[in-house]
């Protein structure tokens, strides 16, 4: 196992890309705080057109571009208020059942002719 430790501000990150050949710097966290200039690539080379070799991530790649770039982000953002709105109707079916529960148990303890006594302060402010 290999371990280095390199100071950003002193690596030249522009160089180091270059020398692996990649035709987009890497997008990091660790990176965000740096500015790397833009990597020039040849006027007939698109980024778009470079093909996978695994069909599969092929297939997926050409129905995102058909679909376009922004269409993704609108979705991530929909999943996210889809689970916001199902944890609330979640804690609203568990109020629901707590409020029932303590419905049940006043019934059943006047109907014993006994005294309420809530199992716990939640059910009591229910």
């Amino acid at each position: 196992m290999c371990k280095a430790i390199f100071i950003l501000k002193e690596l030249d990150l522009a160089g180091v890309v270059e020398s692996f050949a990649l035709l987009k710097s890497p997008k990091m966290p660790e990176l965000k705080a740096l500015k790397l200039p833009e990597i020039e690539l040849p006027d007939d080379l698109k980024l778009d057109k470079i093909p996978f070799s695994d069909k599969v991530r092929e297939k997926a790649r050409l129905k995102r571009l058909e679909l376009g770039p922004l269409t993704d982000k609108k979705n991530h953002k929909n999943k996210k208020a889809d689970s916001w709105t199902k944890q609330k109707e979640l804690k609203e079916k568990k109020d629901k059942r707590k409020q029932k529960k303590v419905l049940k148990s006043k019934f059943i303890s006047k109907e014993k002719g006994t005294e309420y006594v809530p199992i716990s302060e939640e059910m009591e402010v229910l």
